[in-house]
């Protein structure tokens, strides 16, 4: 049975298996290269994804601190604008002078009356404002308030009445007293936020109004205390 056709399908089998393994291996060389070409382009791919991103960002982070700046400029500028038209000359502005004002009427023998009665030193005050003039921007003010104490009595009794003081603090030795203004617009609406810090430095009264549009929070203002003194201290 098979005769000699079978006879040759026998001994080319040998072949054809070699030939379909051949096929196979060649098969899987090609899949491994096709999957290793595909991995190369996709981190070529995402490198460059990544590259843009970075650039991107970059450049995001340059506009940005540009636009900050800027602004910060627009600022700056705005609050000196606002400095000079409010406080550049040493003398307290119509504001702040309402304000002082507005509570020596309301409380009486508070320190805001001693300070109405006293002669604001203009050149003194003039020098504080240079010196707080990197503190102040667009938001918010700060004028000086600089007077004389003829005597050891003008002194005791500035003394007494800064420890009358809603708040009084301790920096640097100095007895630092803080109380809270308040200034309405005709319609009895509060417009901004006002407070007054005040302490005497040896024979004269020393003292800022720290205004600003937004509200100011006590513990914020007590932080930057210590700087807004050591700035008006090293102005006199």
């Amino acid at each position: 049975m098979g005769g000699p056709r079978m006879t040759r399908l026998f001994a080319l089998a040998p072949v054809l298996a070699l030939a379909l393994s051949c096929t196979r291996e060649q098969a899987e060389d090609k899949a491994r290269a096709a999957a290793d070409e595909a991995q190369r382009r996709g981190q070529a791919l995402a490198g460059e994804l990544g590259d843009k991103a970075g650039e991107l960002g970059d450049k995001a982070g340059e506009r940005g601190k540009a636009l900050a700046g800027e602004l910060g400029d627009q600022a700056s500028q705005k609050g000196a604008a606002l400095w000079a038209e409010h406080a550049g000359d040493g003398q307290l502005s119509a504001a702040v002078e309402d304000l002082l004002s507005r509570g020596a009427a309301a409380s009486g023998q508070g320190v805001e009356s001693l300070i109405a009665h006293g002669e604001q030193l203009a050149p003194a005050a003039a020098e504080v404002c240079r010196g707080l003039a990197e503190v102040v921007d667009g938001e918010r003010i700060i004028e000086p308030i600089v007077q004389d104490l003829a005597d050891e009595q003008a002194q005791r009794e500035l003394d007494e009445r800064i420890a009358d003081m809603p708040r009084v603090e301790t920096f640097s030795g100095v007895d630092v007293g803080f109380k809270e203004l308040t200034q309405y617009d005709t319609a009895g609406r509060s417009t901004e936020s006002a407070y007054l810090i005040l302490w005497r430095r040896e024979d004269k009264l020393v003292g800022l109004v720290y205004r600003s549009r937004q509200r100011i929070e006590l513990d914020v203002l007590l932080a930057e205390a210590p700087r807004l003194l050591a700035l008006a201290q090293g102005s006199l």
